[in-house]
């Protein structure tokens, strides 16, 4: 990809690169990033529960991998075929399904945010 390529994750944009006193116009890369909500269901005493668990900055392209990355680096899975399913629910906002004890836990934390 050259600078004055886009691609996913990546916008041109017009600047200016200053070198010695001259104002030089081209076109560069930016890379986009963007906020994405991490959600979590489970069941909990037999029932189904969801919370939102993170809302971290990212560049848009492949958010279930980092959805289910995130869940295995906090320790909220063990390992992958304790997710049961992620999907997005809209724009910058994605759901995990899992059937495990610590994410049953999480659930049951109650949430600080107001």
């Amino acid at each position: 990809m050259t600078a004055a390529q886009a691609g996913p994750g990546v916008v041109g944009m017009d600047t200016q690169k200053v070198i010695a006193s001259t104002a030089v116009e081209l076109r560069d890369s930016i890379a986009v990033e963007e906020p994405l909500e991490i959600r979590l269901t489970a069941d909990v005493a037999g029932r189904r529960g969801t919370r939102e668990v993170a809302v971290t900055m990212r560049t848009p392209g492949d958010d279930r991998d980092l959805a289910a990355g995130f869940l295995f680096t906090e320790g909220i899975v063990s390992e992958s075929g304790e997710i049961d399913e992620i999907c997005v629910e809209r724009s910058n906002v994605i759901a995990a399904r899992v059937s495990c004890k610590p994410a049953t836990s999480v659930i049951a934390i109650p949430s600080r945010r107001k």
